[in-house]
């Protein structure tokens, strides 16, 4: 990354508080399509800074809704949500082949896919609902959170079908969030390794960014009638998921970027000489055929 990255990587955490704190939804959902957009980020990375970010606004608001909990229905809930992360995040790791343009798509297709999903389905608000909705949802969202970083959708609309107060359905968000984000950053760094933590670490050094999108995005919240709050945001999502489809098409990749074939990013060493070359980097490159050729010795006189 160079600092053109790093300050549109804050430009974007920004934006995605302001519309977290005005809708009470989408940071995920904005940010991480549009991280892989604008920057040199690779999706697991992405995924990693998003969540350490939701996780980390996720227990500030908690801390002002802790009595609107509603503890007994959703441990086991968000239990079964954590047991379905990692299938997710051996799926994406897996994906990897096939290159970052495609898993841009795919990102920005489960983006229009689930807000088609949230806009189509609103259930009535009920008492209760049965248990295999809540359990279905929260392993949907589970997945999704390893997959794509996106899970919110599915708890959204199973947490519509209650006649829960505004405060308890944010407060189970929020919790949830803050349960499934330590899990889904382990099972990230069982994957991809130890720059899982340097990405979670760079997440918590731009939390004053995302502290400072709160407030407009609150004081937006309060001011603009809901229903209007929600169409610009899924109008803002709506676009970022189609220009992750059509991206490649509209501007591909130059192919004179990439390497070609016969250079050095294209050596294969196979294992005995990579061995040999740890015990002896110089009279084991004489002769070389695994790199295509002999090297000549240096000229010493």
């Amino acid at each position: 990354m160079d600092t053109g990255d790093y300050i549109m990587l804050g430009v974007v955490l920004l934006l995605g508080s302001m519309i977290q704190s005005a809708a009470g939804f989408a940071f995920g959902l904005f940010a991480i399509p549009l991280v892989l957009l604008t920057t040199d980020v690779e999706p697991f990375a992405a995924i990693v800074t998003i969540s350490t970010c939701s996780l980390l606004q996720s227990a500030f608001g908690l801390t002002t809704a802790r009595g609107h909990v509603h503890w007994r229905t959703l441990m086991p809930l968000i239990l079964c949500a954590m047991l379905l992360q990692p299938i997710g995040v051996w799926l994406l790791y897996e994906a990897r082949q096939l290159g970052e343009e495609h898993i841009r798509q795919i990102f920005g297709g489960i983006l229009l896919t689930a807000l088609a999903v949230q806009w189509c389905f609103k259930p009535k608000p009920r008492k209760r609902v049965h248990p295999f909705w809540g359990y279905l949802a929260f392993g949907l969202g589970g997945f999704f959170s390893g997959l794509c970083g996106m899970g919110g959708p599915p708890m959204v609309i199973w947490l519509m079908a209650h006649t829960w107060s505004t405060k308890a359905t944010r407060a189970a968000l929020w919790l949830t969030f803050l349960c499934i984000g330590p899990t889904n950053l382990c099972y990230q760094a069982y994957m991809n390794g130890s720059q899982v933590w340097q990405w979670a670490g760079l997440a918590v050094l731009f939390l004053p960014v995302i502290l400072l999108g709160m407030p407009p995005g609150i004081w937006v919240g309060n001011r603009m009638p809901k229903a209007r709050l929600r169409q610009v945001a899924f109008g803002l999502l709506i676009i970022i998921g189609l220009w992750s489809i059509v991206q490649p098409f509209v501007m591909p990749t130059d192919p004179s970027t990439e390497a070609a074939p016969g250079t050095d990013s294209e050596i294969n060493l196979n294992p005995s000489t990579a061995r040999s070359l740890m015990d002896d980097p110089v009279t084991s490159l004489w002769p070389c055929p695994d790199i295509g050729g002999t090297l000549e010795p240096p000229n010493c006189t």
